[in-house]
């Protein structure tokens, strides 16, 4: 149950520490719409305004997806050599 409720934990802290872009410096092209979302900061009771275009939000939550992934297998394979899970 102890397992659980770190993955909860580090899950919870991956969703909020890995929405940077992965991508090179990419300038912006002319004409692309910026899409505006509020993201909390720990610490503080203000979100924090992030825009990007419609593409890299799109990488962002790839990348997102593929960490939560990996985090998971890691769990699980950690729990089925080990009884402390």
């Amino acid at each position: 149950m102890r397992g659980l409720a770190v993955l909860g934990s580090v899950m919870a802290l991956t969703m909020l520490c890995a929405t940077a872009p992965t991508m090179a410096a990419n300038p912006k092209q002319k004409g692309e719409k910026m899409i505006c979302k509020g993201q909390a900061s720990a610490g503080t009771r203000f979100r924090t305004r992030i825009c990007h275009t419609r593409a890299e939000w799109s990488q962002i939550e790839e990348e997102n997806k593929r960490l939560m992934q990996d985090m998971t297998t890691r769990y699980i394979n950690i729990c089925k050599d080990s009884t402390a899970c």
